[in-house]
């Protein structure tokens, strides 16, 4: 059975799912970018990125998700973990 990798656990150390925060972080460096570079390819803002990273966004805009998980290249399961996890940010 292959080693399982830290960003391969849908959730965080408490088993609790993991922040928006957290996942843009981890999709953004699996995918070896920037910031700078991951704003440049899904037409956002640097800042945007930031404050998403740093879980300061609590109504992320639907636009965004949808470019960020374009850009990240992200598969069915990541992209409705992305959802969920920008749904749990708008409470």
């Amino acid at each position: 059975m292959p080693a399982r990798r830290p960003d391969d656990d849908r959730n965080g150390p408490e088993g609790e799912p993991r922040s928006l925060g957290t996942l843009v972080r981890t999709w953004r460096s699996r995918a070896l970018l920037t910031q700078e570079e991951l704003a440049d390819r899904a037409g956002v803002n640097v800042r945007t990125i930031r404050r998403l990273e740093g879980d300061a966004v609590w109504r992320p805009r639907s636009a965004s998700i949808r470019l960020l998980t374009q850009a990240l290249d992200l598969d069915a399961g990541e992209r409705a973990e992305f959802a969920a996890a920008a749904v749990r940010n708008d409470r």
